[in-house]
């Protein structure tokens, strides 16, 4: 409807073209007209169109800490939008990948899109395809709807900001999320592997916990035990309560070692 006011108004005819797999050229607009004059100012008036959308598009995203370093933009299959890492390799794959890829797919599913790590230096690849390109250390965010990429690149840029203001905080707390009939809790630590074992694990205290806090499972992970997530403890429960109550115990015992 648009296109016909647009060939309507300007005296032109208009084509999308380009941008779709096995296409040589990119996504574009072609414009025709029967004198050079109107084809001009119909091709720029069209050109400020674009330009204008693409602005007004892109301001939707909430962003306030800088971290969108392209998009959204659209490469004929769906919409993307890259969200820089403010974070280390092993912090940017614990954040957003997590162990075994629990949090990825838990994010993707509630946030409905796909989320790729890419970006020059990455040495694994979650998605399957290759991730090095020219850019830093990233977050690709992209889906078939805009608006839910949009929303969802807001959330990574603000999880990330988190994530990087957490950094020199002992036991930051997850917020509890239930997974596969369970609800669990991660706490991250900057404390070494051997305190935090002697302070969670060592001489019983784990048994110890666990009874005290309805028989919630308490397990070490991350850092140098797998390389891809922070060290941090991970805490299953089948309630909710137990679980954060266990959190914000060994959340303590993590300070405490650390004084």
């Amino acid at each position: 409807r648009k296109k016909r006011e647009y060939e309507e108004r300007l005296g032109c005819n208009i084509w999308i073209e380009g941008g779709r797999r096995g296409d040589r050229e990119p996504l574009h607009v072609k414009v025709s007209a029967r004198d050079l004059p109107t084809l001009d100012a119909a091709a720029e008036r069209i050109a400020c169109i674009m330009y204008d959308t693409f602005h007004d598009r892109r301001m939707k995203i909430y962003d306030p800490f800088g971290l969108v370093i392209e998009g959204p933009y659209s490469d004929g299959d769906g919409w993307h939008v890259k969200v820089k890492s403010p974070l280390s390799e092993a912090l940017l794959y614990g954040t957003i990948v997590g162990e075994r890829g629990e949090s990825v797919r838990r994010l993707e599913a509630k946030l409905g899109v796909k989320l790729r790590l890419r970006g020059s230096g990455l040495k694994g690849d979650v998605s399957g395809s290759g991730m090095n390109d020219d850019y830093p250390q990233h977050v690709d965010v992209s889906g078939v709807n805009r608006e839910r990429v949009e929303k969802a690149a807001s959330h990574i840029a603000k999880l990330l900001h988190e994530n990087q203001t957490n950094i020199d905080t002992e036991g930051p707390m997850e917020e509890p999320y239930w997974d596969g009939g369970k609800w669990i809790v991660r706490i991250r630590s900057t404390i070494s592997e051997d305190a935090l074992f002697s302070a969670v694990i060592r001489d019983g205290k784990r048994s110890t916990l666990s009874k005290r806090f309805g028989g919630c499972i308490i397990r070490v992970s991350g850092g140098g035990l797998d390389g891809l997530a922070p060290l941090h403890v991970k805490i299953e429960s089948y309630n909710r309560e137990n679980a954060e109550d266990a959190a914000l115990h060994i959340t303590k015992l993590l300070r405490n070692a650390a004084a």
